[in-house]
């Protein structure tokens, strides 16, 4: 069934039933609205279980590894007293209890049927690169001609916009004190493009998962350095 929908139970601090739902997976980055995913969801709570008051919303990420399998395994290839865990693309409540007993078993000297099977340095399918097509359909886009201050009065107060100055892409976000930030919009790890991210107002990276703040702030990595302020 598609999309794939999520849901359990939890208990509030003052003892209220509530339900955690999740769905709408995708790519960092991908330039679709956040915003909107967290409205579908929204129906579908509604509509399954005639809930309408929703409390919070956030997204998160899930490492999905080329050929889908996680690593677990020693980190560096030939042994290591290292281990890795990680790559559980949204199965880790299960493939976690699965890496524990597989590096236990590393540990101790034990076998274990999936070793090879989820070895970190196994062969693996070639990158195929960025799979979202970028940003070059964005609805935002403005050309080099706009210039930043009329598009920053444009804008509402929360909101950022994408335009090229110099053929090069930047970022305009308007923050709720009215302020303006200006960004290049390479991201600091390998250079992608980031796009953003209307939902949580971030701006996500489509190649490596990067997040930054509306501002540039580094949220997650790999990118370890905040977006590039720009004058006007």
């Amino acid at each position: 069934m598609r999309p794939t929908r999520t849901f359990r139970t939890s208990e509030a601090e003052d003892g209220r039933l509530v339900w955690i739902i999740g769905g709408e997976t995708h790519p960092t980055g991908d330039g679709s609205s956040a915003s909107g995913r967290y409205r579908e969801i929204r129906t579908f709570a509604k509509e399954a279980f005639g809930l309408t008051d929703m409390q919070t919303y956030w997204s998160e990420h899930d490492l999905v590894t080329p050929d889908k399998r996680p690593y677990i395994g020693p980190l560096e290839k030939g042994g290591s007293s290292i281990y890795v865990m990680t790559g559980y693309g949204k199965w880790g409540l299960a493939a976690s209890a699965c890496a524990a007993r597989v590096i236990a078993g590393l540990i101790t000297g034990e076998d274990h049927p999936c070793k090879e099977l989820f070895d970190p340095h196994r062969q693996l399918p070639e990158d195929t690169g960025n799979q979202n097509g970028g940003n070059d359909k964005d609805e935002g886009k403005k050309n080099e001609s706009t210039t930043v201050s009329r598009i920053a009065a444009e804008l509402e107060d929360g909101q950022a916009i994408r335009m090229e100055r110099d053929g090069k892409p930047v970022g305009i976000y308007k923050d709720e004190d009215g302020s303006t930030h200006i960004l290049d919009l390479s991201c600091t790890h390998l250079g992608c493009e980031v796009a953003w991210n209307d939902g949580d107002r971030t701006w996500d990276c489509p190649c490596h998962g990067s997040v930054f703040d509306s501002t540039g702030n580094v949220l997650a990595g790999p990118a370890k350095t905040p977006l590039k302020k720009l004058e006007r």
